[in-house]
C-alpha cells in the first residue's frame, strides 16, 4: 500500500495529467483507472474487488496492469471452482484481501470472474487490432492499401497512376455467370465490355436504339439517380405502372417519342411505344429474375419527379412540361433508403442476386442549384452522396458488394477524359475494367 500510496502522491504532484505512450505510463493510479475503464467500462465488479485490482496493478507489475489483473482474477475462478464449501471462498479472498471477511461480503462467482476475464481477452485483441491499424500484416501490399503513394519517397516511391484502388478480391463471376447491368453513362461501358469479351450479359431485348451493342439488359435506357432503379423493380414486377407520359423530342435523328422514365430510348411514334410498354415490362422481369449478378452505377443526387404522382424521371427531360414536375437533392440517406427498397423487390422473386454497385464518375451536365452553387460544386455534392451511399449500401446488405471505378478514374488514371472534359477516355475504361476482372472475375474466367 506504501508503494501505492507514494505513486498517488507523484500523480497529484503532476496534476493527474497522463503521458499516453504505447504501452507504457501505466504506473500512476489515474492511469490504471482509466485503463481499467476502458477495458469494463459500466461492467459491475464488486467495490472491493475493483479496489483490490488497481493495488495489484500498482504493486506487482506497474508496467502490465492487464497481465497481472487476469493472473488474478484467472486465481479467483480456480479458488471458485474448487471450492467445496461457501466459507472456502470468503477465505480465498480473505487472504488475498489481508483482512477478515465478512459474511458475503468478498464473494464473486465463476460466471462474474468468467465475464470479467472475457472484458480483458476481449481488450487484448482490440488493443492488437488498433497496434495494426496502420501496418497491417506488414506486406508490400499491405503498405499499398494503408498509405497514399508518393512518387519522391526516400524509400518506396510510388506513383499514383500505377496504382489500383483495389483492396480485396471477390472471385463472384464466371464465363456462364448470368449478369445484367444498369446505370448512368459508364454503365453502357461496362455492358459493352463484358458483350466484347464473351461473357454472359443477358439481354432480353436486343435492340440497339442506336448504338454499337445493346447499352443495357432490358432497353430500359441510362439509369441517373437511385429512385429510378426501385422504380424498375416496381414497374417489371408488377408492383406499380410507370405512367404512360411522353415528350417529344427533335435532334440529329429526326423527330422522335421520348419516354421520361427511359432515357436514351427513342420511338417513332406514340402506337410503337404504346406497343412495346407492356414487352418491355416482360424484358425487364426476365432480365432480374434470371441474373445471377446484378452491375449498378449511381449518378446523380439531383431529381426530378412528376408533381402528380411522384415517379422520378431517369433525369430532366429538358421538353416535359414544367407545371407537372418538382425537383429535389437526395441526401444519402434517402439514397439507400430507395436503393434497399430496390433490393428487397428484386430478393423476393430473385433471392440469390449478387449486386456490384459503384459511382459514376462521369460529372453533371448542368445543375438546377445555380444560385447557390456552380455547376463544379454542385457535382462535387452530388458524387459523394452517390459514393457514400454506395459503400453504406454494400456495407448494410449482404450480398452487395461495391466496386471502386470512381476512384480508378479520378485518381489513378493520368488522361482520364475525353476532350470534352466530361465523357471518360479510353484509357480510363481500360483501366477500369482491368479493375473489375482483378476484383470480380475467376483467373480461369478472365479474358
Amino acid at each position: 500500500m506504501e508503494a501505492a500510496r507514494s505513486l498517488h502522491d507523484k500523480s497529484q504532484s503532476l496534476g493527474g495529467t497522463l503521458v499516453l505512450n504505447d504501452g507504457d505510463g501505466f504506473a500512476a493510479p489515474l492511469a490504471v483507472e482509466s485503463l481499467k475503464q476502458s477495458i469494463w467500462g459500466e461492467l459491475q465488479m464488486p467495490a472491493w474487488l475493483s479496489e483490490r485490482l488497481t493495488e495489484q496493478a500498482l504493486l506487482r507489475a506497474p508496467e502490465h496492469p492487464v497481465r497481472t489483473w487476469k493472473v488474478v482474477l484467472k486465481e479467483l475462478h480456480a479458488a471458485a471452482k474448487a471450492k467445496k464449501k461457501p466459507s472456502s471462498f470468503r477465505c480465498f479472498w480473505a487472504r488475498w484481501c489481508g483482512r477478515r471477511a465478512s459474511s458475503g461480503q468478498q464473494e464473486i462467482t465463476r460466471a462474474q470472474a468468467d465475464e470479467l476475464l472475457a472484458a480483458i481477452k476481449t481488450h487484448q485483441t482490440k488493443t492488437q487490432i488498433n497496434r495494426a491499424a496502420y501496418r497491417g500484416a506488414g506486406s508490400e501490399d499491405d503498405m499499398r492499401r494503408i498509405y497514399w503513394p508518393n512518387p519522391v519517397h526516400s524509400k518506396r516511391p510510388r506513383n499514383l497512376f500505377d496504382e489500383t484502388p483495389q483492396a480485396v478480391r471477390l472471385p463472384i463471376i464466371t464465363r456462364s455467370t448470368a449478369i445484367v447491368s444498369a446505370g448512368s453513362c459508364f454503365a453502357m461501358e461496362i455492358a459493352h465490355w463484358l458483350q466484347d469479351n464473351g461473357f454472359n450479359y443477358l439481354i432480353t431485348d436486343p435492340k440497339t436504339s442506336g448504338h454499337r451493342l445493346p447499352i443495357s439488359s432490358a432497353r430500359w435506357g441510362t439509369i441517373f439517380n437511385a429512385p429510378s432503379f426501385r422504380q424498375l423493380a416496381e414497374h417489371a414486377f408488377g408492383l406499380r405502372s410507370v405512367p404512360k407520359l411522353l415528350w417529344k423530342l427533335e435532334n440529329d435523328r429526326g423527330k422522335k417519342i421520348a419516354d421520361p422514365f427511359r432515357e436514351d430510348v427513342l420511338f417513332d411514334s406514340i402506337e410503337e411505344w404504346e406497343a412495346d410498354y407492356e414487352p418491355h415490362r416482360a424484358n425487364a422481369r426476365k432480365a432480374l429474375e434470371k441474373a445471377e449478378i446484378f452491375i449498378m452505377t449511381l449518378g446523380m443526387a439531383e431529381v426530378w419527379f412528376t408533381r402528380h404522382s411522384k415517379f422520378y424521371m431517369s433525369r430532366c427531360n429538358w421538353g416535359l412540361a414544367a407545371e407537372l414536375v418538382d425537383r429535389k437533392v437526395l441526401t444519402v440517406e434517402e439514397t439507400v433508403q430507395e436503393l434497399e427498397a430496390m433490393l428487397a423487390i428484386l430478393r423476393q422473386h430473385n433471392p440469390g442476386l449478387k449486386i456490384i454497385v459503384s459511382a459514376s464518375p462521369v460529372p453533371l451536365h448542368a445543375t438546377f442549384r445555380s444560385e447557390e452553387y456552380s455547376v463544379i460544386a454542385a457535382n462535387c455534392y452530388s458524387k459523394a452522396v452517390q459514393r457514400i451511399a454506395a459503400e453504406m449500401f454494400a456495407s448494410r446488405n449482404e450480398g452487395v458488394f461495391y466496386f471502386p471505378s470512381y476512384e480508378s478514374v479520378m485518381y489513378c488514371t493520368r488522361d482520364a477524359w475525353d476532350a470534352d472534359q466530361r465523357h471518360v477516355s479510353r484509357e480510363a475504361v481500360g483501366k477500369v475494367m482491368d479493375l473489375f476482372r482483378e476484383m470480380f472475375v475467376e483467373p480461369e474466367a478472365k479474358p
